[in-house]
């Protein structure tokens, strides 16, 4: 899942590397406080938060786990849940019914009005 803040091109050409410098500080402004109010559970869904630049004028906030969409936008249905050991025993592969509330980090940190003046 990634969070996408991106300046038109024209506009970049126009105003220079001022304005890639904002958009990585914006980023990383976006992640600080998606990983604040982040759910915790192990921990590795805020630790697997991100903010890259990966060309001027465009700042990404992103994560490599697989249940991030699940947390943020919540899950209603069936899933595959994998064989594994549980407390040292096996566990075979099975599928379960998954009833995932909703619990938006990435949305709210993104939405919030910031003062640019201050990064």
């Amino acid at each position: 899942m990634a969070t996408r803040i991106e300046i038109e091109p024209g506009w970049y050409d126009q105003l220079g590397p001022e304005v890639n410098d904002l958009v990585i500080r914006v980023a990383r402004a976006i992640r600080v406080d998606a990983q604040t109010i982040c759910p915790v559970d192990t921990g590795d869904l805020k630790a697997s938060l991100v903010d890259t630049n990966p060309r001027p004028g465009i700042g990404w906030i992103s994560s490599d786990i697989p249940y991030c969409l699940a947390v943020e936008f919540g899950f209603h249905g069936e899933e595959y849940v994998r064989p594994h050991l549980r407390l040292g025993r096996p566990v075979r592969g099975h599928v379960r019914r998954g009833n995932s509330p909703e619990q938006p980090f990435l949305r709210p940190s993104l939405y919030r009005t910031r003062d640019l003046s201050s990064l």
